[in-house]
């Protein structure tokens, strides 16, 4: 029973752990705006590509079409 409830916790901590991070990273990415540029910009423009909504080039520079795909999103 003592194995089952520590899994149990475990479990939980890692689920809060996962949060946590996820949520530092989109708190992260909702601080760039149009004219930011950098490798977290090219990875917010690689996520919108891979989910169908940016078209243009991984260049790292948040545009007008970078902008248009986060609003899309």
């Amino acid at each position: 029973m003592e194995i089952k409830r520590m899994c149990l916790v475990l479990a939980v901590l890692f689920a809060l752990n996962i949060a946590v991070i996820l949520l530092v990273e989109r708190a992260d990415a909702a601080s760039y705006k149009k004219g930011s540029a950098g490798n977290m910009v090219s990875q917010i423009q690689t996520a919108l590509k891979n989910q169908g909504v940016y078209s243009g080039a991984v260049d790292g520079v948040f545009g007008s079409a970078t902008e248009m795909a986060v609003k899309a999103f």
